[in-house]
């Protein structure tokens, strides 16, 4: 997962209900855990207090637009559920990642865009939320 000359790493940043404090130490995790990867100075983009049942997300939509320019190579998440609670719209994402050569790193789930990997049984659990929209 060391970072070679041509590959650009960011962080993505998602927490449901708007949250400064929390968004800041998720942030801070994510950019430790990049340059203990050998990642240098990683750009984050950061969606605060939007649900993750959709990824129609502004951060998330310029994260994108990014990725499909050529930009962005390697992207790193605390964890799935960061990316969004619907997994066929996330393991969709990833699957297209994938095929992009666009690597997902997941702090808690190793590189999610490897092949033959199977999205964590948590992941599914998460999309299923209890009394409402999830985060």
């Amino acid at each position: 997962m060391k970072q070679s000359n041509n590959r650009r790493a960011v962080v993505y940043c998602r927490v449901a209900h708007s949250d400064d404090h929390a968004m800041e130490i998720q942030q801070k995790t994510l950019f430790q855990f990049a340059v203990g990867q050998g990642y240098i100075y990683p750009v984050c983009y950061a969606d605060n207090g939007v649900s993750g049942m959709t990824l129609n997300r502004h951060a998330f939509a310029k994260m994108e637009k990014d990725i499909k320019t050529g930009k962005v190579k390697v992207v790193i998440v605390k964890d799935l559920s960061r990316i969004g609670r619907n997994i066929v719209e996330v393991g969709k994402w990833i699957e297209d990642c994938r095929n992009a050569d666009i690597e997902i790193i997941s702090m808690f789930d190793g590189v999610l865009t490897e092949r033959n990997k199977y999205l964590p049984i948590r992941q599914l659990l998460a999309s299923f939320t209890i009394g409402g929209e999830g985060e």
